[in-house]
Order: structure tokens, then C-alpha cells, then sequence
């Protein structure tokens, strides 16, 4: 504080404390990676080979501190130009703005598919898959030649995704989820060759997806995680401004970085609120799954659909969670033998339900 002193300037004070607090945030996970490189890599690791030498790890966590420095100390000046100039609104003007970002986000996917993850393809007319596809395409109001193919840069979880509105629809495949990835068996790696999806398991696959687009499930997730962010914003908005928070950290009344309050306030005071809010998230992320594969198995394609999970489960196997309890916490998507039990549930209580109802 007495090096922060010699500055006056509130917001030149808060881009020292940023650049100090981030690189330290850094440099108190080298004990951990020197540990994990040194000890558990050699011994545990099954893909070692393939792993970034210590000596590549360093330099990416230099790489790293720079670039925090790059986007933190810029950001951290808008913000409390920003916080000075509307004190009232400012958090309401980060909510909006998170709005607009995530917005040209979902746009941008929609258009142009992620870059970021691979070269987007547009499958040829002649091709086997719009064959495939077609039938369950035409259900949905989408035509053949809104398929496209992503071409990851690196091996993915395999998936699809169905997006757009009115005359504008796409429906974006990755190549890992074709069988032997859409190509001919001589140019795959050993370990590659059958994995993917059967043509009927896909057309089941991506009848879950575009059952997510027609209930507009993405809006729907969209639309409780901001709502959830402003509630969370006027909440830290009303606590960031209390002094006896900072002199609970140590810091002089009156005499602190600004800035550090925003991580006093995420750090000690708002983890209640964002644990009671990702529970209500991951629920309704989970209760969306489980309503798209229901709807695919009274569309008649219950059966392929779950060969499909059974497969991908089989060609990414990852450990099949089965804990209600730890699903409800940790994780936002159901696992694969979860889906399968819970369908297989709903598809048991709806026949009791006809057959009760038959005996009537």
C-alpha cells in the first residue's frame, strides 16, 4: 500500500494491484505443475508422449503472464473510467455488454460456424449423408443442403449442432461423429478406424439436436444465465461498496484499490449465491437433455438413439458417473448411462400410464 501510495491516480493504483495480483495468480501454480510433471506425468500418465515437455509448459506460463497483462490492465482502466463516469449503472452496463458479446457469439456460430475449432465444409449434394438425413431434415423444416461439415483441428468430443431462424438454418456435424470420420478406411490411423456413427444412429443423433433447436433450448439457457448474472450484478453491486470489506482484508479505510473489490466480493461473499445458482442452471441444462431424447424416442427413434450413446460412450469412454447427488453439482450435462437409465424410466411410466388407462 505504501508503494500504491505514490501514485494518486485511484485507477493507476488498481492497474498495478491487477498486474501484481495476476501474475502471482500464475506463478502459485508452478509448485503444482513441477509436481505433476516431475512425479504423477512419468508414472501415471498413459499418454505421456503426447504431452507438452516442462520445459514448452514454462514458456506458455510466460507466454501467458503477458498476455493476462495485455487484456487485464486495459480492461481493468475501462471499467473504472467507466465505474467513475456512471457509478450508478456501472454493473448494469457490464451486464449489458456480457448481452451483446454473448449475443454476437451465438450470431456468429450461427453463421459462420467455430473457426476456432475447425474449417466449416458444406457437404456435397451427392453425398451418402444428406441421403441419410433427409427424411428426419424434411420433419424439421430443413433442407439437405443446410448440412455442414466441421473438420476439427484436434480430436473433439463428438456432436452436432442444429442452429438458425426462418430461411437461415444450419445444421453443423463434426466429422468424428461419422462413421470412420466420413473417409475412406486407408486414410485413418488404426486407432480410428470404426468410430462413429451408424446412418441410423446418426439420423437419431441429430433428431436430439434439432428437438434442442425447435424447443429453442438455447435461448431458454441463454435467457436464465443472464437473468441470473443481473440478479448476481445488483447483489455486487450493493456489497462492492461497503468499506467494512475491505478492512475485513486488511486494507486502510478509505485507501485501497478499487479494483480488489471486485475480487473480495467474488471470492468471500458471493460463492452462496453462485452455488445456489449453477444448481438451478445445471438442472435446467440436465431436464432439457432429458426432455430432447423423450421427444426422440416418441419420434420412433428410441432405439437407434441409444445405440448412438452406447457408441459414442464407447469410442470416448470417460468414467460413467452415476451419482445423482455428484451430477447435481458438477456436472451440467447428464452421462451417457444416466440418459439411458432415465429414459429408460420415462419410457416405463408413460406405458404403465397407457395401459392404465386402456384397463379403464
Amino acid at each position: 500500500m505504501k508503494i500504491y501510495s505514490i501514485v494518486d491516480d485511484l485507477i493507476w493504483q488498481s492497474i498495478a494491484f491487477v498486474a501484481l495480483f495476476s501474475t502471482y495468480m500464475v506463478i502459485r501454480t508452478l509448485p503444482q505443475i513441477f509436481y505433476s510433471r516431475m512425479f504423477l506425468t512419468p508414472f501415471y500418465d498413459p499418454q505421456r508422449e503426447k504431452s507438452l515437455p516442462l520445459v514448452g509448459l514454462l514458456c506458455s506460463f510466460t507466454l501467458l503472464v503477458v498476455l493476462l497483462q495485455v487484456g487485464l490492465v486495459p480492461l481493468t482502466a475501462i471499467f473504472l473510467v467507466i465505474e467513475t463516469t456512471s457509478s450508478r449503472f456501472f454493473l448494469l452496463w457490464i451486464w449489458g455488454v456480457l448481452i451483446l458479446i454473448s449475443s454476437i457469439a451465438i450470431l456468429s456460430f450461427c453463421l459462420f460456424g467455430l473457426p476456432c475449432l475447425g474449417a466449416k465444409v458444406k457437404a456435397p449434394v451427392d453425398e451418402n449423408l444428406k441421403n441419410v438425413l433427409q427424411d428426419i431434415l424434411q420433419k424439421f423444416g430443413f433442407k439437405p443442403e443446410h448440412i455442414y461439415i466441421l473438420r476439427t483441428f484436434q480430436n473433439m468430443s463428438p456432436t452436432a449442432y442444429a442452429w438458425g431462424c426462418y430461411c437461415y438454418r444450419r445444421v453443423f456435424i463434426m466429422e468424428s461423429l461419422l462413421l470412420n470420420h466420413g473417409k475412406p478406411v486407408a486414410q485413418l490411423q488404426e486407432e480410428d478406424v470404426g468410430k462413429g456413427l451408424e446412418d441410423n444412429q446418426l439420423e437419431a443423433y441429430i433428431a436430439h439436436e434439432l428437438f434442442h433447436w425447435r424447443s429453442q433450448d438455447v435461448l431458454k439457457a441463454f435467457a436464465i444465465i443472464h437473468v441470473t448474472l443481473l440478479i448476481y450484478f445488483l447483489l455486487f453491486g450493493t456489497v462492492y461498496r461497503q468499506d467494512v470489506l475491505y478492512e475485513a482484508a486488511g486494507f486502510q479505510s478509505k485507501f485501497y484499490p478499487p479494483i480488489v473489490g471486485y475480487w473480495l466480493v467474488y471470492k468471500y461473499v458471493m460463492p452462496l449465491y453462485l452455488t445456489i445458482t449453477n444448481w438451478i442452471i445445471f438442472y435446467v441444462l440436465r431436464y432439457l437433455e432429458y426432455e430432447a431424447d423423450l421427444k426422440v424416442w416418441k419420434l420412433g427413434y428410441g432405439a437407434p438413439y441409444v445405440d448412438a450413446l452406447v457408441k459414442l460412450f464407447g469410442d470416448s469412454p470417460t468414467y460413467p458417473y452415476m451419482d445423482d447427488w455428484y451430477l447435481m453439482w458438477y456436472r451440467y450435462r447428464p452421462t451417457t448411462l444416466l440418459r439411458i437409465r432415465r429414459l429408460d424410466k420415462m419410457v416405463t411410466r408413460i406405458s404403465l400410464r397407457r395401459q392404465t388407462r386402456g384397463t379403464v
